[in-house]
């Protein structure tokens, strides 16, 4: 949940609220949280064939 509320740009308890769940009570945020849900919101404007190859980039990266 924590992370959807961040891609989302909502706070985790008003999101956990909102779709009616427990919210996290030691929610573990990866150090960069805030630049990978900018990426995720602007990754939705690509097409699946732009996806595919951002995928398939990253794949060949690690």
């Amino acid at each position: 949940m924590t992370a959807f509320a961040t891609v989302l740009g909502f706070p985790a308890d008003d999101l956990a609220a909102m779709a009616g769940v427990a919210a996290a009570t030691d929610p573990r945020l990866h150090r960069n949280h805030a630049e990978l849900a900018r990426l995720a919101w602007n990754a939705r404007r690509l097409t699946g064939d732009q996806l595919s190859e951002v995928l398939d980039l990253a794949r060949r990266l690690r």
